[in-house]
């Protein structure tokens, strides 16, 4: 994980407590949360080529891409009708040469991935 994200979820967790108490009585808690913690498995095709070189170059079955990590996250708070919604997720991704040639020895290519969405909500009556 990057630094910095294991305390962020541990941060919108303690968050999401601390406004949906369950000690309060229905008519006094207009609050509500939900924290979702999901996983999505991304694949990915390579297709790669190294120019100006005699004969073959790489081929897309000479590498491996694998799922390494990821941690995926969505919050939403409400206050009565309005609230506030965020997703957060992070994946990262190795690929390695599985078939080295005279052309290369080794690959290890690792890719992060992060993309986040904050929204504004309203809940219609």
């Amino acid at each position: 994980m990057p630094p910095g994200t294991l305390l962020v979820a541990m941060g919108m967790a303690a968050c999401g407590r601390m406004m949906c108490p369950s000690s309060l009585g229905a008519a006094e808690n207009d609050w509500s949360c939900d924290l979702t913690p999901y996983l999505w498995v991304p694949t990915v095709t390579l297709e790669s080529s190294v120019p100006s070189t005699p004969g073959e170059g790489p081929e897309v079955d000479h590498f491996a891409t694998h799922l390494t990590a990821g941690f995926m996250m969505a919050a939403a708070v409400h206050y009565r009708a309005v609230g506030v919604f965020a997703d957060f997720a992070w994946a990262r991704l190795d690929t390695q040469s599985t078939d080295p040639t005279i052309f290369y020895t080794a690959i290890d290519l690792r890719s992060d991935f992060y993309y986040s969405t904050t929204a504004v909500t309203y809940r219609l009556p």
